[in-house]
């Protein structure tokens, strides 16, 4: 009986560890295209409005996610983390959308949150800010500085 509790333990905490990362890569794998790094830098002010729409506080800086921090982040702390993660969601969102907005919403929302941590992992902070900073204006916001 303790034999068998314990396959039961240790094949759950298992799955509980390989869990995230596999939906991470179906969600990557979901993805035709990778988006390509911004060829333009933006200025400091353009950083810091990008900042200030993801109500972000202090240096503009991404932090580098994984699938275990992303899920920490969403359901524990209910996206309340700074916002580390919405600038690189802007990101990935625009990118999708122009990629194949006929995805089911699942699948768009795991490939979403699939290419939002491998952004964060892959680019600098200031090539996803120039990539939000893009996307933002493509979507209507208005930059107001110079």
């Amino acid at each position: 009986m303790m034999r068998r509790v314990g396959f039961l333990l240790i094949g759950t905490l298992g799955l509980a560890l390989i869990l995230p990362w596999a939906a991470y890569w179906v969600g990557l794998s979901r993805i035709s295209q990778y988006p390509s790094p911004p060829s333009q830098a933006i200025s400091t002010a353009q950083r810091e409005w990008v900042w200030s729409l993801a109500k972000g506080s202090g240096e503009p800086v991404i932090v580098q996610l994984s699938p275990y921090s992303y899920l920490y982040d969403l359901f524990i702390l209910k996206g309340n983390n700074d916002r580390k993660m919405q600038v690189a969601w802007w990101v990935a969102s625009e990118h999708l959308i122009k990629q194949d907005s006929t995805q089911r919403m699942l699948w768009w929302h795991l490939s979403g949150a699939a290419l939002t941590i491998w952004l964060t992992r892959n680019w600098t902070d200031q090539q996803i800010t120039a990539a939000a900073f893009v996307a933002l204006q493509q979507r209507g916001e208005v930059y107001g500085g110079h």
